[in-house]
């Protein structure tokens, strides 16, 4: 039974609708069971009193058969009653089944979306330390180089040799490439 299927089983099994219905019903016994009750009571003992007396014999078995069948009344009325209950109680079963579902498939897409959610959130949280990785290897790569500058300009204007200021820029191009498989080893996660 579909989710449609169950709505429309307890709107047509509308609690208002069926409760003034079977107030109704009890009412009208409440009213009719009274008379019937002391029409039977007054010609049982009439009957008692005068047992070959034809007329009252008719009295009495015409209130015993309207109290009889007041009892019937009730009796089906009764049977409707947990005939409509049955009913209720089914859909509300395949209402509780349905909801128990409903539950589930909704705390399975919770669990997946916290899951993106903290997906999303790590490769953030990732993204943002690669990038303050990067700024310090960029901002210890641009501080290396001023100095090798710094240092290889002094030693220019100390020395004039060719030779000693190959040299120096050959040890410069080394420190770079280590600087670089430094660079390169510490962005790696």
């Amino acid at each position: 039974m579909d989710l449609n299927e169950i709505i429309n089983n307890v709107n047509e099994y509308s609690l208002n609708n069926k409760t003034n219905f079977y107030n109704e019903k009890l009412i009208s016994f409440k009213s009719q069971f009274q008379p019937i009750l002391n029409e039977y009571k007054k010609y049982y003992v009439i009957n008692k009193m005068y047992p070959n007396n034809n007329e009252y014999a008719t009295y009495y078995s015409n209130s015993l058969s309207n109290l009889n069948n007041l009892k019937k009344q009730v009796d089906t009325l009764q049977n409707e009653l947990n005939i409509d209950v049955t009913k209720v109680n089914d859909t509300l079963l395949e209402l509780n089944k349905e909801i128990t579902l409903q539950r589930k498939i909704n705390k399975k897409l919770k669990l997946k979306s916290g899951l993106i959610e903290n997906n999303l959130n790590s490769s953030q949280t990732i993204f943002d330390d690669f990038e303050k990785i990067h700024y310090l290897n960029l901002l210890r790569f641009s501080a290396l180089i001023t100095c090798c500058l710094i240092v290889i300009s002094l030693i220019k204007q100390l020395t004039n040799n060719k030779y000693v200021n190959l040299l120096y820029l050959f040890v410069f191009i080394i420190i770079l490439f280590l600087f670089y498989f430094n660079f390169s080893k510490s962005t790696k996660y």
